[in-house]
């Protein structure tokens, strides 16, 4: 039996072979070995509220707080959405944003309406009190409902809006994607 990245047939394989680089190992008996604790793999240690230190369980969620000047740098250049999986921008289009992860964006117009999002959480941090991503995403996604899509389509595009809505977890997928993004953590 051939199985890619999974450990729950080590107690009872014959042999393993490792492939590093397109070369076979044999690391059956490191496979035995870990096969032998009993502490991995289980999970009941991960259950429960636990603490920041993941003593007892996962610990608290991060509260995370974008710095502007992160986010900035896609918003001020100009943007090119070729297809719906990648942003092109910068000077020469030379730098992107990969969105493959978002299996949910499906649909040019879904990707045109996040790069026009990005502006409106530019806008948004500009002019309030740092504030979470939760929060940034929170609010966006109620203005985006009271006051519709074209609210935030760029009005100097040559073709402004032709946006499709996606949902706001794409929204924080996408600030996630920034390569410049960089957070503050909140207690």
């Amino acid at each position: 039996i051939v199985i890619g990245g999974c450990g729950d047939y080590f107690a009872v394989a014959d042999t393993v072979i490792m492939m590093e680089n397109y070369v076979p190992t044999d690391v059956t008996a490191k496979a035995k070995q870990l096969a032998e604790d009993k502490t991995l793999g289980d999970v009941s240690r991960y259950s429960g509220d636990g603490d920041a230190s993941g003593e007892g369980g996962f610990g608290a969620l991060a509260t995370r707080v974008p710095a502007l000047e992160s986010i900035g740098s896609i918003v001020q250049s100009k943007t090119k959405v070729t297809e719906a999986y990648n942003v092109k921008y910068g000077p020469e289009f030379l730098d992107d944003v990969d969105l493959r992860g978002l299996e949910q964006l499906v649909e040019i117009g879904q990707t045109r309406f996040m790069v026009d999002a990005l502006a409106y959480v530019c806008r948004q941090l500009k002019s309030q009190q740092p504030r979470t991503m939760q929060d940034l995403v929170a609010s966006f996604d109620a203005y985006v409902e009271r006051e519709g899509l074209e609210a935030i389509a760029d009005k100097d595009a040559d073709v402004p809006g032709n946006h499709s809505k996606a949902r706001p977890i794409e929204l924080a997928g996408t600030i996630n994607r920034l390569r410049t993004l960089k957070v503050a953590i909140r207690p």
